[in-house]
Parts: structure tokens; sequence; C-alpha cells
């Protein structure tokens, strides 16, 4: 999208392979909702300990590792955010 003034023109990027890519995606980490404190150490040793986990299983399947470190890390920013509201 490109904002121009009153209105917006939309264009449509050709990406090759997007569709593969949105196929074969991995589903963003949910977790349910408990009020309050967590131990914030806890949870970090578990995200580490899956990331060894994967590395050692994973480790002739480099893109599928890079997608288990990709949504461990938007998982452990998600958990920053939930530290600061």
């Amino acid at each position: 999208m490109i904002p121009r003034g009153d209105h917006n023109h939309y264009i449509k990027v050709q990406t090759k392979g997007y569709e593969a890519a949105l196929k074969n995606k991995i589903p963003s980490l949910q977790s349910n909702y408990q009020p309050g404190t967590f131990d914030e150490k806890a949870v970090l040793a578990k995200v580490d300990q899956l990331l060894a986990d994967s590395r050692s299983i994973y480790k002739d399947k480099p893109i599928e590792q890079r997608q288990i470190e990709l949504a461990l890390g938007q998982f452990t920013e998600s958990l920053k955010k939930i530290k600061v509201s």
C-alpha cells in the first residue's frame, strides 16, 4: 500500500515461492492466559531447552530448525510485551 494524500494505492507484489511459504508456515505459538505473575526464568529456561532439543532433532534439516528458532524468538518477544503490560 502506498498512501497518497486522501487515498491509497495498492500494488500486488509477485514473489516466487509465496504460496509454498504460506503452505509450510508454522503457526504462531499461543498460550492460555492465566492471571497472575509468571516465573520468567523458568519460562526462558524451557525455551532454551526447546531450542537445544530442536537443534539436535533437526540438525540435518536447517529450514525446519530456522522456523522453530523464529517461532521461539517471537514467543520470547511476546513475553517481553506481557512483562511490560
